[in-house]
């Protein structure tokens, strides 16, 4: 609500919009399913405004699209937006799209996309996780 510093993305077609891959790309896995939960509002729009944003997992180039789910449409002021992707390929070196389905702009912010079999508290690569126990530092029960 207070926060000052957050992403606009402006489309002028259909389909524009923001693209993130990670630090070093984002691994997508065939049927895992990832949460997209942000934050969004309408940018220098009124209400009557019909653009929404569609959320996608994608290849690096934005070619082929493994998950797609629309979130409902933008108000103006800040509302919680969340939806649910299932990737159907793997792909270690994926991105986020966030594409707007008209022309106009929308604020976004506080993204985050997490596998949802991660167990609760504990939102780390279970691989990662794993080696982290069998090291058994004091501070992982």
């Amino acid at each position: 609500k207070n926060n000052s510093k957050y992403l606009v993305v402006n489309a002028k077609a259909a389909g524009d919009g923001v693209s993130n891959g990670g630090y070093w790309g984002m691994n997508v896995e065939a049927g895992r399913i990832y949460s997209l939960n942000l934050f969004a509002r309408l940018h220098g729009m009124s209400l009557s405004s019909s653009v929404g944003l569609t959320a996608e997992l994608q290849s690096e180039n934005g070619l082929k699209t493994y998950a797609s789910c629309k979130l409902p449409s933008m108000q103006l002021n800040w509302t919680m937006q969340n939806c649910t992707l299932t990737a159907n390929a793997n792909d270690s070196n994926g991105r986020l799209a966030l594409l707007l389905t008209a022309s106009g702009s929308v604020a976004v912010d506080v993204v985050s996309l997490m596998p949802t079999d991660l167990p609760k508290g504990q939102p780390f690569r279970q691989d990662l996780l794993k080696m982290l126990k069998n090291m058994q530092p004091a501070f992982v029960d």
